[in-house]
């Protein structure tokens, strides 16, 4: 060991064939620099704070010292200052010093991000870290301790942060935190173009609820794909940066005016809405669904590829009551304040008139999408056919327009006529057709296939139903008497809602029996009520009572009767009886056990009765005299019977239960014994309530022992 004896505060030794310098009382050894050669031992080593010293040269070792902050640092020619707080400046874990000047505290584990230095310490001012505000971020950290406003500590840039971070929900390990919109942490990956997205770490252990490990690294930049609100798309801008761009807002102007989500119209060529005429050619560009504004040409082209395609959907309508601005989506809108309507559309076959004598029949009205005709394995769809007046919409009024198909009419001046048929659906398929909104019959007579009216409206709303013989209605029926006069004869069966009187006028429906002096239901309109003449029965089940019946209902004079020949009757929820009620039988309620209050039980005859004690501010509980027993009488209801008992108190004395009579005072049974603190079961053999027997619950007392009550537990015999 090459050293000397400082202002004699040191000496050399040999302790167990080591040199060490052994340290005989309190001094300063100075600055010099010592090369030890074996160990120093020392009680402990007091380095001033000083400013750094300069770093050693090639092969002189290293530095250790305490600079004005008060933490140990080392240094050497091949290591550059490494602050011995933060685990030597190891690549697993990085801190960053900084100071909080957000305004408030923030609390340990927010992310946070950077405003500026403070000065030339190397130690970063900072706020709280905000998703939604791009000013606030990226984040380059989490804030190891929670810094009031204008303190100083350290936040981890990349490391395991082990301070528990609560306030979650359905955490998972592996899961990704990220900065939250607002600020703090979120295992949700924030929504909305407005918000950011930046991954702060992965948790490595958490209860579901608080991350009790992170591994926290960050990268100091937003590291996601941003959000994009729908419509738009990344484009590239003059600057070369991609940008959220409408899509809308890029598309030609000379060949398309408007794309949405289901059609595109296209402007600008032989289709251009300004057109006056009919396009002479296809659509050059061999556009397949093309919707043309203003003229009412329509035309579908397709000049690719025919040997993999679908038949096209042909759609026909009249034009929006729309203008030829952009409103936000990229729709074409208008803002009139006059009146707008849409055009009238109208198909039709072609009239025939003919003055001579041969024989006219007008065609029928065909729209048919091409057939699919192939004997190979591919997928064939036909193209479907929407057939609609277009929709109306602006300020003023707006009325859209009618859909007319109509067959074609003949007339001839002395030969036969055959007017056009209109036709839906196909006779050879079973599926049917569909009307999904109101069917107005403007003729007031549908017909079935023979020509014969089936149903006929007259004008005061009333409906007549064919008079045939055992009918059936399959559905909702609602009439009138007028409509009742039609169904008089012969059996009718109805599958669905029969309803009467819904126009409110007020009328009566009757039931009744097999002759007329039989009993009958009626119901009364004028009273709102349902009347069931006397001796008039509602019976339920097919059983062996009364005409077939389980249960009934049934109005006997001036008395109510209901009988039940299996199982029980009954009542649910509340009921409220104004005058006396008779039950022959027990009534038994839905309960389980009866309580045994403190006040049920009596004292032993030791000339002293059982008390409440109130000593303590929180608990009131009965003790006994001494020793004293205590007794408590419980009735058992008729139609119950008990199966066991239990007795609450702090102690674990003896219990025993019997059987007693009203009418002797004498033990009937003993049940058996208990204890207190623990459930006594009958073994199986229950005590019947009984119009004379009761149980009596006898405890056995130790010296200020406490009772607090108990329960018999019942069950319905």
């Amino acid at each position: 060991m090459k050293s000397f004896i400082k202002g004699g505060i040191g000496k050399v030794i040999t302790d167990y064939g080591t040199k060490v310098m052994d340290i005989a009382k309190k001094g300063n050894l100075g600055r010099s620099l010592f090369s030890f050669i074996g160990s120093l031992r020392a009680d402990s080593i007091q380095f001033p704070e000083l400013p750094a010293p300069g770093t050693p040269a090639t092969d002189k070792g290293g530095v250790i010292y305490v600079k004005d902050d008060g933490k140990p640092y080392f240094k050497s020619s091949t290591t550059s200052e490494t602050d011995l707080t933060q685990g030597g400046g190891t690549a697993t874990h990085i801190h960053e010093e900084v100071k909080n000047v957000e305004g408030s505290t923030i609390p340990a584990g927010t992310p946070v991000y950077a405003i500026n230095e403070v000065g030339n310490s190397g130690k970063v001012r900072i706020g709280k870290a905000d998703a939604s505000n791009a000013a606030k971020m990226p984040a380059i950290g989490i804030l190891d301790t929670q810094l009031v406003n204008n303190a100083e500590g350290t936040a981890t840039l990349i490391g395991i942060f082990n301070t528990n971070l609560s306030g979650f929900t359905g955490l998972d390990e592996g899961d990704i935190v990220y900065v939250a919109s607002g600020g703090g942490l979120t295992a949700t990956k924030p929504t909305g173009s407005g918000n950011l997205i930046q991954n702060m770490g992965i948790i490595l252990k958490t209860n579901g609820t608080a991350i009790q490990g992170l591994q926290v690294s960050c990268i100091g930049r937003t590291n996601d794909v941003p959000n994009l609100d729908n419509g738009y798309i990344f484009y590239g801008d003059s600057n070369n940066q991609a940008v959220a761009t409408q899509l809308s807002t890029l598309l030609p102007a000379q060949s398309l005016a408007s794309v949405t989500s289901s059609r595109m119209r296209v402007k600008g060529s032989a289709l251009d809405d300004t057109s006056a005429s009919a396009p002479t050619t296809p659509n050059a560009s061999g556009s397949v669904h093309t919707i043309l504004e203003g003229t009412g040409w329509i035309h579908t082209e397709d000049i690719g590829e025919r040997n993999d395609i679908n038949s096209l959907p042909l759609n026909i309508y009249t034009g929006h009551g729309q203008g030829t601005d952009f409103d936000s989506s990229g729709e074409t809108t208008l803002s009139n304040s006059n009146d707008v309507s849409s055009g009238v559309l109208t198909l039709q076959s072609g009239d025939l008139k003919n003055t001579g004598s041969g024989d006219t029949t007008t065609g029928q009205v065909a729209i048919v999408s091409g057939d699919t005709i192939d004997n190979g394995s591919g997928s064939h769809t036909s193209g479907g056919i929407l057939i609609r007046a277009g929709a109306a919409t602006g300020a003023g009024d707006c009325t859209a327009g009618d859909v007319i198909i109509k067959q074609g009419y003949a007339s001839s001046s002395s030969g036969t006529t055959t007017h056009g048929t209109l036709k839906l659906g196909d006779a050879l398929i079973s599926t049917p057709v569909e009307v999904l909104n109101e069917l107005k019959v403007k003729s007031n007579v549908i017909q079935d296939d023979d020509g014969v009216d089936c149903i006929t409206f007259d004008s005061s709303g009333n409906t007549t139903i064919a008079n045939t013989l055992n009918a059936s209605l399959t559905g909702n029926v609602t009439g009138n008497a007028s409509t009742a006069t039609a169904l008089t004869a012969g059996n009718k069966t109805i599958d669905g809602n029969l309803t009467i009187g819904a126009n409110q006028a007020g009328h009566d429906f009757s039931l009744h029996g097999a002759t007329t002096n039989f009993s009958k239901c009626m119901w009364d309109a004028s009273h709102n009520q349902l009347h069931f003449s006397d001796q008039a029965k509602i019976v339920f089940g097919t059983g062996g009572g009364p005409g077939g019946s389980d249960s009934s209902i049934q109005a006997n004079g001036s008395d109510l009767v209901i009988s039940n020949t299996v199982g029980d009757i009954l009542i649910g929820d509340s009921v409220e009886i104004t005058g006396n009620l008779d039950i022959t039988g027990i009534v038994r309620p839905g309960i389980s056990a009866i309580k045994i209050l403190p006040s049920d039980f009596i004292a032993d005859d030791v000339g002293r009765p059982a008390q409440i004690d109130d000593v303590a501010s929180n608990k009131r509980f009965l003790k006994s005299h001494s020793t004293a027993k205590l007794y408590a009488s419980i009735d058992i209801p008729l139609g119950f019977k008990a199966t066991a008992v239990d007795v609450f108190g702090n102690g674990t004395s003896s219990m025993s239960v019997h059987v007693m009579s009203i009418t002797s005072g004498s033990i009937a049974a003993t049940v058996g014994n208990g204890s207190i603190g623990t459930t006594f079961n009958f073994s199986g053999t229950p005590v019947n309530g009984s119009s004379t027997d009761y149980l009596l619950i006898e405890l056995a007392q130790t010296s200020s022992e406490q009772v607090y009550g108990g329960a018999v537990t019942i069950a319905k015999i």
